[in-house]
């Protein structure tokens, strides 16, 4: 069934898995997982053992913050969420309809790192565009647009459970190259936005590092960071690492899923007192704490020692369910951005978004209110709330 009710201008016409794609689709998923379980775990135990290794020897330095900061800097922090991209999105439709986000600065790992250029599109679209909108439209108008475009590259790939694995990265490279304005200028981002990979380091011991890239002289640059921070082998794309120009290396996602090491990062923060900024409690909910025991080893090289963090992930409220890392229909697309936009606005109501500027009521008003996208919006603008 379709979904009936837009929200923000974000809906769709597709309707839901069937429930036999939805069980076969999940069975043929768990069966080749169960196929793969023992060379994937191989794999992650020599890739644990060698990150080790390499902490151990101190073949790599361990960073414990990416500068020193001051007190006042406002950073968000968008983490891997996997796919819950959709949801996270939507939390950051929210906040650039209703907050100044330029003055902050921005840690993105993975998915977060894709949300992070939709968040710049907001930005971009709420000082240029159409004079005859409120910069709240133009916002809004360009996430339906972003969504639009998404959700064409994507709709066949999202027609059973697991018809997206290995084949993502294509889709994901069209969206990503007609995100940003033509005239978008990287390099005025200076050290703004900074995204978290992973670097293939030494011949011996080889290992999937922690690395952080924070300067884009170019647009190309930058998109080209965000799709390695997105690499995920055989999830996303069928190999493992890319070879990325800036850095002159071979890299992956800013998450190693293939590897236990994020328990001991884990440990190691706690020991260091630092695990409280790069995975503090509020997104630690059971079981679902392994998407930011997964995210630490990455945040805690970009986040600056002081200052102050804002976390943009539906970890926020326990809202991020493991259980439903394979719901990825289109239908579930549209409902997860709606319900990211609602969750923003639940933060909203609690402070979360405090530290940032609210835009005007100026900044909020149309210089024509007669026109036709006005009138469009402004009949969703309190439609259901999820």
């Amino acid at each position: 069934k379709a979904s009936p009710h837009p929200h923000r201008g974000i809906h769709t016409n597709s309707g839901r898995w069937s429930c036999c794609t939805t069980v076969c689709g999940t069975l043929m998923g768990l069966g080749g997982l169960l196929m793969l379980l023992p060379m994937l775990l191989v794999i992650s135990l020599i890739s644990t053992f060698c990150e080790a290794l390499r902490y151990l020897f101190c073949l790599n330095k361990y960073v414990v913050a990416f500068e020193d900061g001051n007190d006042e800097q406002v950073t968000l922090v968008l983490p891997a969420v996997a796919t819950y991209i959709f949801w996270q999105a939507g939390m950051v439709h929210y906040l650039c309809e209703h907050f100044d986000t330029r003055r902050a600065k921005i840690v993105a790992v993975s998915s977060g790192a894709v949300c992070t250029m939709a968040l710049l599109a907001f930005e971009a679209a709420a000082l240029k565009g159409n004079c005859e909108l409120s910069k709240r439209q133009r916002i809004r108008q360009r996430a339906t647009e972003i969504f639009r475009e998404t959700e064409n590259a994507t709709t066949h790939l999202l027609t059973s459970p697991i018809g997206f694995v290995a084949r993502l990265g294509t889709a994901l490279d069209g969206v990503l190259r007609n995100m940003l304005p033509e005239e978008f200028d990287a390099n005025a981002l200076g050290d703004r936005v900074r995204i978290g990979i992973r670097r293939l380091e030494g011949c011996f011991p080889p290992a999937l590092m922690p690395d952080v890239i924070s300067e884009f002289s170019t647009k190309t640059e930058l998109l080209n960071a965000t799709a390695i921070s997105s690499h995920l082998g055989l999830i996303v794309r069928p190999f493992p690492v890319a070879y990325l120009e800036s850095k002159k290396a071979w890299c992956c996602d800013g998450v190693n899923v293939y590897s236990f090491y994020y328990a001991f990062e884990y440990v190691s923060q706690l020991w260091f007192g630092i695990a409280s900024r790069a995975a503090p409690a509020k997104i630690m909910n059971g079981l679902d704490t392994v998407y930011a025991l997964l995210n630490c080893g990455v945040i805690r090289m970009m986040l600056p020692r002081r200052g102050k963090t804002l976390w943009v992930t539906p970890a926020l409220g326990n809202k991020l369910r493991t259980r439903f890392a394979l719901r990825v229909s289109g239908y579930w697309t549209a409902r997860q951005w709606q319900h990211g936009y609602a969750h923003a606005k639940e933060l909203h109501a609690q402070g979360h978004w405090n530290l940032l500027p609210q835009w005007t009521e100026e900044d909020c008003e149309a210089n024509h209110e007669q026109s036709l996208w006005a009138a469009h919006v402004d009949e969703d603008f309190d439609a259901v709330y999820i």
